[in-house]
């Protein structure tokens, strides 16, 4: 224990002799979990590994405790320990001091987000985050109050499907290694473009489509910013991470991040129809899941902007439970003159997005009507000016592997020869859909051929099958 500096009060050194005995009680309590850890090492039932922190060997039994708001107000400046004391005592560091206020953002995400601003406002100022009911995955509702309304979804990296904190109990292949006696694989999770996002993670079964546990979030962004003018709808969806509490000390190892989604709530701002402008906001109304209504009523424009977006992305999830139909309030005099208002729809959830195989694909709008309907020329103009380059480029930035880059720009040079030979939504879809569970597709066949593929042969196989089906 260091002498207390000349002139210091009576309370420096209480504070000091208090630190002092926390400490040796922490070093006491980390020598017991290690004696633990070794005994349920021996009996086979090894923890998750991803656990625990990455820390330098000779800090791991300096772990300190978050320190309470009356403890950091007793505390004086002049005893606060320093990065100098570490480097006389030749020790790297303890991780406790670095605080982390607003971490480097990679270039693909919105430095500016007023979305990610909201969500960080509200958690610091008393909101809430809730457990979705439904789902596989962490998905949390953000409250501003715990009696306030939902203002967005924020859906952890580390908690999806197959994730090793998944708090449903779906964690995969680490938790079965565990179970086993044996130890999970430790690999860095990070966010692509920003080192300072990483941390321990132990990867699970692949789900649908070969996508990796812990990489669905970085889908969800991309379905947003690869939505061309957003004519599919799909909701302002960035990157946040659950910012430190007021007063602790962490690194950004320990924060929690993912995708945080715009809450689909009235006042609704969607793209226009033909003949509205290109922005249009409805007051007043309802939100349900389409599956919940006949797919009759809903807009033709609206199916094939959000078939052209599942198609680009190849989606291994779009059911009607993940499209939301939001159904306005009709004016009472419009109520009595039997009026009817566009029930418009809205996609969520592409987290099953850019796969690595054309497997797992599955669109529930290939059987509604609307799919069958030929394109109107404003869908046909925006097929034409898709940018697949600008896209790619993207993607990479974003990290997401080249298979599922590829797999993109092959969907996307299908849609445009599909739409090109006046092929309707349905049939293009049934050049990337699988027929039968165990039957590939026919762009699927085409890229089975073994050995590098030639990028100009496998277009012309594409537009010999589509001149096939557009044949009368």
């Amino acid at each position: 224990l260091r002498a207390p500096q000349s002139g210091s009060s009576p309370g420096t050194l209480h504070v000091q002799l208090r630190r002092h005995f926390r400490r040796a009680w922490l070093r006491e309590k980390h020598a017991k979990n290690a004696r633990d850890e070794e005994k349920r090492r021996k009996r086979g039932l090894l923890p998750c590994q991803c656990c625990y922190r990455q820390q330098p060997e000779d800090s791991k039994n300096e772990l300190a405790e978050p320190k309470t708001p009356l403890e950091q107000q007793q505390e004086p400046e002049a005893v606060t320990e320093s990065w100098l004391d570490h480097v006389e005592a030749d020790k790297p560091a303890p991780w406790w001091f670095v605080t982390v206020e607003k971490p480097r953002l990679p270039a693909w995400v919105d430095p500016e987000s007023k979305l990610r601003a909201a969500f960080q406002t509200a958690l610091q100022s008393g909101g809430t985050l809730e457990l979705a009911s439904e789902g596989e995955g962490g998905a949390y509702f953000v409250r501003s109050s715990p009696a306030g309304p939902r203002l967005a979804v924020f859906k952890p990296a580390d908690e999806e499907p197959g994730a090793c904190h998944n708090p449903r109990g779906h964690t995969g292949s680490g938790a079965a290694a565990s179970a086993e006696g044996g130890s999970s694989p430790v690999s860095p999770l990070h966010v692509p473009g920003c080192p300072s996002f990483t941390t321990a993670f132990s990867p699970g079964v692949p789900v649908l489509g070969g996508i990796r546990p812990g990489w669905s979030w970085v889908r969800e962004i991309a379905a947003y910013l690869l939505d061309f003018r957003g004519m599919a709808g799909v909701p302002e969806t960035t990157f946040a991470w659950l910012p430190p509490r007021a007063g602790s000390r962490t690194t950004s190892t320990d924060l929690k991040w993912g995708s945080l989604q715009k809450m689909v709530a009235p006042p609704f701002t969607l793209p226009g129809l033909p003949g509205q402008p290109p922005r249009v906001t409805v007051p007043r109304g309802k939100v349900v899941a389409a599956a919940d209504l006949p797919p009759g009523g809903f807009e033709a424009e609206d199916v094939h902007h959000i078939g052209i977006l599942d198609l680009r992305l190849c989606n291994c999830d779009r059911h009607g439970g993940n499209i939301l139909a939001l159904v306005p309030d009709l004016e009472d005099d419009e109520a009595e003159l039997g009026q009817r208002r566009a029930i418009r729809l809205v996609p969520i959830d592409h987290g099953y997005t850019l796969p690595l195989s054309l497997e797992d694909l599955d669109f529930e709008w290939m059987w509604w009507p609307q799919s069958q309907l030929p394109f109107s020329k404003t869908t046909l103009a925006m097929i034409r000016d898709l940018d697949v380059e600008a896209d790619v480029a993207l993607l990479r930035q974003m990290g997401i592997e080249d298979r599922a880059i590829f797999l993109f720009r092959v969907a996307t040079m299908v849609i445009q020869i599909g739409a090109s030979a006046g092929l309707s939504l349905r049939a293009i879809a049934s050049l990337l859909r699988r027929p039968t569970l165990d039957e590939p597709g026919p762009v699927e066949k085409i890229l089975e051929v073994p050995g590098p593929l030639d990028w100009e042969a496998v277009r012309q196989k594409v537009a010999n099958t589509v001149a096939t089906l557009a044949k009368p």
